[in-house]
Formats: structure tokens, C-alpha cells, sequence
């Protein structure tokens, strides 16, 4: 068994929503701009493998489907995902 090396998303909102197009997963800098707005492609392994972060639910509107992801602890100097000892 191999270890793997886990993922870091840093943000300013305790909320992040990941759109699913395409099969692909894609996290959203401003989701209420839908697909007008810049967003980073990321694959399945890293959000599974994703610390301080915890799964939320399904979210659907007119730009199509996705799902949240909350912080699990509060900001570190105004960052979300970030542990103090980082």
C-alpha cells in the first residue's frame, strides 16, 4: 500500500462549489457567475483525497450540476483550508 499525498484547496468562503461538466470537476472562484468566472479543473482523486474539507450536498441550477464542499474548521487569518500549523 502506497501512501497518497494529500490535496489543499485555500479559500475565503467557509463554501465551495465544485461544477461537474463533461465528467470533469470544476472549482468555482464565484459560482454565483456561473461559467463567466475563472475556476481551476481538478480530478476526482484530489478532491477524495482532500483535507480539511468535507463533502456536502448535490447542487443543480442553469449552468448545470455540481456539489459543495464546507470547511471543516474556521479561517486561519482569513483562509479557509489552512491549518495553523501550515
Amino acid at each position: 500500500m502506497t501512501a497518497t499525498k494529500s490535496t489543499e484547496l485555500r479559500s475565503f468562503t467557509s463554501d465551495v462549489l465544485v461544477r461537474i461538466a463533461g465528467g470533469q470537476l470544476f472549482v468555482m472562484n464565484k459560482p454565483e457567475q456561473g461559467w463567466e468566472t475563472s475556476s481551476q479543473c481538478w480530478t476526482w482523486n484530489e478532491v477524495v483525497h482532500l483535507d480539511g474539507w468535507e463533502l456536502g450536498g448535490c447542487y443543480r441550477d442553469e449552468h448545470g450540476d455540481g456539489f459543495w464542499l464546507h470547511a471543516v474548521g474556521g479561517p486561519v487569518n482569513g483562509i479557509y483550508g489552512t491549518s495553523k500549523e501550515a
